[in-house]
């Protein structure tokens, strides 16, 4: 399945709904998870029946977790000590003679994999198609002939009969080669009543003059070096030393030709089965980025979107993962939000730091992990698969260089309107916020109206009045502080500067659908008296609104 992500998601929007964040930390063991979970896909509607295989898949992952706490370590354990090999299985793939190290590496990685493999055989539940691996047996008892069992390599004998032989007959003579040099340090000490050390050296002091004239005058040692303070003397070869010397350096030649040789029929013989060590790395990346999923599934009690064939979205008690750590961490509990939408237009309206922001990241955030064959952050989710999810949250004149907010809104607006028959959800934070609200009404209400008999998905945020009088469109308010305590809010105020966290504490971010125009609750009015500004103020503007 070969896609661009920009043409599902752009990189904006992925790191503004939280998204990129949450992929970068699943919690991979392996270089070869690492590349999997970098290359993830999303699924697309004409990926359905794929998608739903995987999530099924990660579902069964997730339970084997929970059910099988001890087996599943074990696979973890087993995932962790596999090393990225691809460099060697390149070279194997082209054909070149591996060295010594690079079998090591092929054998380690055969021995460890089956015996992953052999875990998820005792795992029936989770040994699905996707993790399927090819067994290395053939493989390991090839490169280990003498059946060690161990990871390391070592050019066995048993790998040639020419190998065996050679090395039997560089052993002989090594070992007549050290009785005869043995031999001749026996001689010379005989002589000079000084014995060469085992390397066959003599280091004497200079001023040692009766030593020196004796060993100069030996005929069995020849003087190897001189310096300031001391001579080096050495024991010399005789004819059968160097004959067998000679006959050595014959064989440490063969040998290294046989050596070759064999290394050469090894890669010969691994590289017809490059093709099943290729498909075994996708299976363990796979593996491990589906374990990966599953532990961030459970660390934040997501659970499997049901995918549907129609353009619709529908969320129960969903959450936005980052925003409610981040009310953790001040001490406020963030609340779930029902939401159910479909093709056309919704307006969701309310007072600012009602939450309308965080209601599109969740909506696009919970919509996207499903497409990433992800659990989402929610009691339950019924998605309509989209080919294209697009917010826009005010944030435009970043990333266009010389715009104002309004026309880089309006410069990435365009395009994501000429593609909504495509299926896509389109999410609009306070739109056309960066111009006069006279036009800026007019706009936004020409775009509604435009977009509400589209086949995608659109939620719009606005403090516009009026557009919500648009025949078709389905209205949302935030609840607000329409149930709040405002005298204790007016009194906690006052006694914390951090008004942000007071807010947070009361605001109810649950959304309720407006049917009747004059039943539109009006929160700024609120705000602002809860905020202190002068009652005066406050009961004049409440006449004019």
């Amino acid at each position: 399945m070969q896609r661009d992500n920009n043409v599902f998601i752009d990189s904006r929007t992925k790191k503004s709904i939280g998204l990129d964040e949450i992929i970068n930390n699943l919690p991979t063991l392996t270089d070869y998870g690492a590349i999997a979970k970098m290359n993830m896909i999303p699924y697309i509607k004409e990926d359905m029946g794929e998608l739903k295989i995987a999530l099924e898949d990660l579902s069964d992952i997730v339970k084997f977790a929970e059910l099988s706490k001890r087996r599943m370590n074990e696979i973890k354990g087993a995932l962790h000590i596999i090393k990225d090999i691809r460099g060697s299985i390149k070279r194997l793939k082209r054909r070149e003679i591996l060295n010594e190290v690079e079998f090591f590496e092929l054998k380690s990685q055969f021995m460890e994999i089956e015996k992953l493999r052999n875990l998820l055989m005792a795992s029936k539940e989770i040994y699905l198609e996707r993790f399927k691996l090819n067994s290395s047996k053939l493989e390991i008892e090839l490169l280990d002939p003498e059946k060690t069992g161990t990871k390391t390599f070592y050019m066995y004998d048993a790998f040639s009969v020419d190998l065996s032989e050679i090395r039997k007959t560089k052993s002989k003579i090594e070992k007549n080669i050290s009785i005869i040099k043995e031999k001749l340090r026996e001689e010379v000490f005989d002589v000079t009543g000084l014995m060469p050390s085992k390397s066959g050296e003599i280091r004497i002091n200079s001023s040692k003059k009766s030593e020196i004239e004796k060993l100069k005058s030996c005929d069995k040692i020849v003087l190897s070096s001189e310096y300031f303070s001391a001579l080096v003397f050495r024991v010399k070869n005789n004819k059968d030393l160097k004959a067998m010397i000679n006959e050595l350096d014959d064989l440490v030649i063969q040998e290294e030709k046989e050596e070759f040789k064999i290394r050469k029929i090894l890669v010969e013989k691994l590289s017809r089965n490059v093709e099943k060590f290729e498909k075994n790395i996708v299976a363990v990346g796979e593996l491990d980025l589906f374990i990966a999923k599953s532990i961030y599934a459970m660390a934040i009690k997501a659970v499997k979107p049901s995918i549907d064939n129609d353009i619709f979205i529908e969320i129960e008690k969903g959450r936005h993962v980052s925003t409610e750590n981040a009310l953790k961490s001040k001490g406020s509990q963030f609340t779930p939000i029902d939401i159910s939408l479909k093709k056309g237009v919704t307006l969701i309206t309310g007072a600012n730091m009602g939450g309308k922001t965080v209601n599109l990241k969740m909506v696009s955030l919970i919509v996207a992990l499903a497409q990433y064959a992800m659990f989402v952050p929610a009691e339950s989710a019924r998605i309509g698969l989209v080919n294209f999810v697009y917010l826009s949250v005010g944030d435009e004149q970043s990333d266009k260089q010389g715009l104002s907010t309004f026309g880089a809104e309006i410069f990435n607006l365009k395009e994501v309107i000429s593609k909504s028959d495509e299926t896509g959800l389109i999410l609009i934070d306070e739109i056309a916020r960066g111009t006069n609200p006279t036009e800026g009404q007019a706009i936004a209400k020409a775009i509604i109206k435009y977009l509400k008999n589209k086949n995608s998905v659109t939620i719009i945020t606005s403090h516009f009045d009026g557009l919500y009088t648009i025949e078709g469109v389905k209205h949302l308010q935030v609840k607000g502080l329409s149930d709040a305590d405002i005298a204790q809010m007016k009194s906690d105020v006052l006694k914390n500067e951090q008004y942000e966290v007071i807010f947070e504490k009361y605001m109810d971010y649950r959304l309720e659908e407006v049917k009747n125009v004059d039943l539109v609750p009006r929160d700024a009015l609120l705000v602002a008296e809860i905020m202190g500004l002068c009652k005066e103020i406050i009961d004049d503007a409440d006449k004019m609104k």
